[in-house]
């Protein structure tokens, strides 16, 4: 097992980003995500993708 084997796998996650960054609003708008960390090199994460089906949005 390596430090990081933790992170390996499939995740259902849950966004949040601030509605009005740098406004001093503490409004947030949450969304539901996938992640997805894969291991290359050595076993050590090397690669994390991330979706938001809701959103439209990959990266």
């Amino acid at each position: 097992m390596n430090d990081f084997d933790f992170l390996a796998g499939h995740w259902n996650v849950v966004n949040r980003r601030l509605v009005k960054p740098l406004s001093g609003s503490d409004d947030w708008d949450e969304f539901p995500g996938r992640s997805a960390a894969t291991r290359h090199f050595g076993a050590r994460p090397a690669s994390t993708r991330s979706s938001s089906p809701p959103r439209g949005s990959t990266g």
